[in-house]
C-alpha cells in the first residue's frame, strides 16, 4: 500500500470515529420513576381539588397517606424476590449499588417479607424523597413540557389541565385503546380523562384465554376498530386476560404492525398455560414486526403491601428476550414496578398510563 494510501485510509477512520462520537446516544429514560412520580403528582392534584380549603399541613399529610404504600418505589428494589425472602450480600447482582449493601444489611434483621417490604417501599428515606420530592429533580429530559409541548408540564398534569388534555390529544389521536379484562371503573376513567380516546373492550375472555376461538375473536374486534389506515392499536390488558392479548400479539404479525404498544397489569405468569405461552412464544422472533421496529410491553405488577409474595412483583414481569443474531430487538419490556391496584383509584391511574403512554410515543 502506497504511503498516499495508507494516510486516506487513516483519515477515514478518524472521521469515522469522530462521526460515530457525534451522534447522540439514545436517552436511557428512567420509565419506572417517571410513572411513579407521575402517580404520586395526579394524587395531589385530585386531592387539592377535593379539599381547596384544607391547611397545607393537613393536605401534605393526607397526601402522603394515599400514595405510601400504594404507589411503591424505590430505586435499590432489583431483584425484589430475594430482598424479601432472604436477603443477603453475597447473593446480590454484580455490580453492588451504591447504598445497596447497607439496605441488605437493614432488611436482614427484620423479621419477614411484609416488614422488608414495608421499608423498601414506605420508610426508605432516598426512596420517600424521590418519590414525594420536586418532580423537577427528575431532569429536564423527563420534563413533560419539553416532550409534550408547552402548557404541559408538571403543574399542568397535576391538574389535568385543558392544557394537558389538548397536548394528549394530539400525541394520541391515532390510538385505539384496546382493553382486554379491564375493569369497567377503569374504562370509564379513561374516557373521562381524555374525552377524545378512542377505547374498545373485548368481551370477557373465556376460561381458554389463548384458545383458536378467543384470539379469533380479538381479531375481528380489532379489525372493525380500526377505521383509517393511520389507525394504531395500544393493548391494555389486566390479569388473567393478558394470556389471550399475548397469545394474540404472538400470531398476528398484523397485530403487531399496528401495534404502538401493551399495557399488562397484574400478569399473572405462574399460571401454566401462560407461563408455557411465554416460554414458547415470547421472542424475538416470533414478536417482530414488518417495520422492524421495537414495541414497549409496560409490566405494571399489582402488589398488596400485607401479602408482598403472594404473587410477587417479579412474577409479573415478562422476562427481557435475548437480541436478533444482528443485535436488535422488537422487544422491549419495561419494568414498572407494582402498586396497589385495589387502593389506587381507577381516576388516578386512567391518567397515569395516559400520561405514560403519550410521554413514550413523543420521547
Amino acid at each position: 500500500m502506497s504511503l498516499e494510501a495508507w494516510v486516506a485510509l487513516v483519515a477515514l477512520g478518524v472521521a469515522l470515529v469522530a462521526l460515530r462520537l457525534s451522534v447522540p446516544k439514545a436517552l436511557e429514560r428512567q420509565w419506572q420513576r417517571l410513572f411513579k412520580v407521575g402517580l404520586a403528582v395526579l394524587i395531589a392534584g385530585e386531592l387539592e381539588e377535593q379539599q381547596p380549603d384544607a391547611a397545607e399541613a393537613d393536605l401534605r399529610q393526607e397526601w402522603e397517606r394515599r400514595v405510601i404504600g400504594v404507589v411503591h418505589w424505590n430505586p435499590l428494589a432489583r431483584a425484589l424476590d430475594l430482598k424479601l425472602r432472604d436477603p443477603t450480600v453475597q447473593a446480590l447482582p454484580s455490580p453492588i449499588l451504591p447504598g445497596e449493601q447497607a439496605l441488605v444489611q437493614t432488611l436482614a434483621r427484620l423479621p419477614g417479607p411484609v416488614e422488608r417490604f414495608e421499608h423498601l417501599m414506605m420508610r426508605d428515606e432516598r426512596a420517600l424523597n424521590e418519590l414525594l420530592g420536586d418532580p423537577d429533580e427528575l431532569g429536564g429530559d423527563h420534563d413533560p413540557a419539553r416532550v409534550l409541548g408547552p402548557g404541559a408540564g408538571w403543574a399542568e398534569l397535576s391538574g389535568w389541565s385543558p392544557s394537558f388534555q389538548e397536548a394528549l390529544a394530539r400525541r394520541l389521536g391515532d390510538v385505539v385503546l384496546v382493553l382486554d379484562g379491564v375493569d369497567e371503573a377503569v374504562r370509564g376513567a379513561l374516557v373521562e380523562a381524555l374525552p377524545s380516546i378512542r377505547v374498545l373492550s373485548l368481551p370477557p375472555p373465556p376460561p381458554a384465554a389463548h384458545s383458536e376461538e378467543a384470539v379469533s375473536a380479538l381479531f375481528s374486534a380489532v379489525e372493525e376498530a380500526l377505521t383509517r389506515s393511520s389507525d394504531r392499536v395500544v393493548l391494555v390488558a389486566a390479569g388473567a386476560a393478558g394470556e389471550r392479548s399475548l397469545g394474540a400479539l404472538i400470531e398476528g404479525a398484523g397485530l403487531r404492525d399496528r401495534c404502538l404498544g401493551v399495557f399488562f397489569l397484574g400478569l399473572p405468569l405462574a399460571a401454566p398455560s401462560l407461563a408455557g405461552l411465554v416460554a414458547r412464544g415470547f421472542d424475538n422472533q416470533h414478536l417482530d414486526t414488518e417495520m422492524k421496529r421495537s414495541i414497549p410491553y409496560f409490566c405494571l405488577a399489582d402488589v398488596d403491601p400485607a401479602r408482598p409474595l403472594d404473587p410477587s412483583a417479579t412474577s409479573q414481569v415478562l422476562p427481557q428476550p435475548a437480541p436478533l443474531s444482528s443485535g436488535r430487538s422488537a422487544v422491549e419490556v419495561v419494568d414498572l414496578g407494582s402498586v396497589d391496584l385495589r387502593a389506587l383509584s381507577p381516576r388516578i391511574l386512567a391518567r397515569g398510563l395516559l400520561f405514560l403512554l403519550a410521554f413514550r410515543l413523543a420521547a
